[in-house]
């Protein structure tokens, strides 16, 4: 889309707050930015929520840590990108720490579903390597 450095300048697009939307490239660089303003407060929304279970759940707590440490490194690293124009190693840095929060996301997610219970005669049989009976 030509978007890349259509906001030339960090934090501020363009100098503006909320810059001149009519260029397609400006309106999708800003909304980017915008989502990411977004993601941020939602995340480190979570690492304080978390607070309230750390004694009970201290991996989901980690977890949320963790991501609220990738998300303000995102940020960073997405200035950088705009302030050192597109070098190599700050996009790769932004792909990475984008890659390195989806997963620790994610992984806070799988950690909340029910954990599904399997019947002690079956844990018995399947520890010791005896297959299951038919039905």
């Amino acid at each position: 889309s030509g978007a890349e450095l259509a906001c030339y300048t960090w934090p501020l697009c363009n100098g503006s707050l909320i810059p001149d939307l009519s260029s397609p490239g400006v309106a999708v660089a800003w909304s980017h930015r915008l989502a990411a303003l977004i993601a941020l407060a939602l995340v480190s929304w979570l690492g304080l929520w978390s607070r309230r279970f750390k004694a009970e759940r201290p991996d989901l707590y980690r977890i949320s840590v963790w991501a609220s440490v990738f998300v303000i490194a995102q940020a960073a690293v997405g200035g950088f990108v705009v302030l050192s124009r597109l070098s190599l190693s700050s996009t790769l840095s932004h792909a990475a720490l984008m890659a390195l929060l989806f997963a620790a996301l994610a992984d806070g997610a799988r950690r909340t579903l029910p954990q599904r219970r399997v019947p002690e005669e079956s844990a018995t049989r399947a520890a010791a390597g005896v297959p299951a009976p038919a039905g």
